[in-house]
């Protein structure tokens, strides 16, 4: 770690594929990123600059990443940034929890499409890390948003959940998270934002999901960190459809902002309450919709 190379203050991420058109990448093997002992040094205080990611692909036509194996990726394993179609199947995305399991290798987020990306297909993937299993960053509003994501028959172990953002202005829209199994996760059902500017969420769809020992099953939260500044950032159009969790800590929390509720929330046949700590769904400044729902929702009209 000492000889890393540095790139804009922070370590440089270890695969970079820019502009790049009908690109392939494939092959069965294996990219170990040998991230143990960067987790243990971030845990320690150690480090002096932010850690490298393993796979960063930038503004990207048509790219397709198929049938590989990612291992111990030292912080984010794959971020696509201003890509413009792309397909990622049959990939299987492991960081390992160390000191016996026991400690979370942090920052792992699995895949995260962001930064006006779009046209972006998600299959068939298992991720087993220590944070976002997926997760969909924002795009800015002259860009047109990061927008048309499906991500479906997946896996996720141990992780923070399919997660929009977390997002502070920008935008994102027209995402799908579809037949997706969660074991022993954070989270599952996950959106956050925070007050930095101007921006929106919109429709956003969980649909077939089942969860296995998660915390939160659905966290919705917009004061996921506090900036000071006053709510700008709009959430509508949420469906959560075919849902059921199993062991959830805390079945369902829709935390929005009196200036900025969430509108036009719409939970159809979700089930969360079997082996629940929690028994209640918690509600603020949050309206839509809902049939078929345990806990009982306490969503505003």
């Amino acid at each position: 770690m000492a000889n890393w190379p540095l790139s804009n203050n922070q370590y440089q991420d270890f695969l970079t594929l820019s502009n790049c058109n009908n690109c392939l990448i494939t092959g069965g093997g294996l990219i170990d990123g040998q991230g143990t002992p960067w987790y243990i040094a971030f845990d320690n205080g150690e480090l002096d600059y932010r850690r490298p990611n393993l796979l960063v692909i930038k503004k990207c036509v048509d790219l397709k990443l198929l049938d590989i194996d990612i291992l111990n990726s030292p912080m984010f394993n794959v971020v696509l940034s201003g890509v413009k179609g792309a397909e990622i199947g049959f990939v299987n995305i492991t960081d390992e929890w160390y000191n016996d399991g026991a400690s979370e290798p942090h920052n792992t987020d699995g895949i995260d499409p962001g930064s006006d990306s779009a046209g972006i297909h998600i299959h068939d993937v298992y991720i087993y890390n220590g944070d976002d299993s997926v997760a969909v960053k924002p795009g800015t509003i002259a860009g047109g948003c990061t927008r048309d994501i499906l991500v479906e028959n997946c896996e996720f172990h141990r992780g923070h959940g399919a997660s929009i953002g977390s997002i502070g202005s920008g935008c994102i829209q027209n995402v799908t998270f579809r037949n997706i199994t969660f074991y022993d996760q954070m989270g599952a059902v996950v959106v956050k934002t925070y007050n930095e500017d101007v921006g929106f969420v919109k429709n956003i769809t969980w649909k077939d999901l089942v969860m296995y020992n998660t915390d939160h099953c659905v966290n919705i939260n917009t004061n996921y960190k506090t900036t000071g500044n006053p709510p700008q950032l709009l959430i509508s159009g949420l469906n959560l459809v075919n849902i059921v969790g199993d062991k959830c800590a805390y079945p369902a929390h829709f935390v929005c902002q009196m200036e900025k509720p969430c509108m036009d929330i719409s939970l159809v046949n979700v089930d969360l309450l079997k082996n629940a700590k929690e028994k209640t769904m918690l509600c603020e400044y949050a309206h839509g919709t809902a049939h078929s729902v345990q806990p009982s929702s306490c969503l505003l009209p």
